[in-house]
């Protein structure tokens, strides 16, 4: 009776995690917060050229219209 209890217990345990791992990571997205920085590329003849990003922290979800 042991024996066979041993071999079933790593399985099942490795099941329960993977149904917790799947479970939660499927959670209700949130708002996005986002980040806007102003960089710059230097190019050779001092040349610059400005651009910005945007950056979800991870917080919310973005939703594009």
């Amino acid at each position: 009776m042991n024996r066979i209890r041993k071999k079933y217990v790593l399985p099942l345990f490795l099941v329960s995690l993977t149904i917790l791992f799947v479970f939660s990571a499927c959670k209700k997205d949130k708002d996005a917060a986002l980040g806007l920085d102003t960089h710059s590329i230097v190019f050779s003849g001092n040349q610059t050229q400005r651009y910005f990003s945007i950056v979800n922290t991870g917080d919310k979800a973005l939703n594009y219209t």
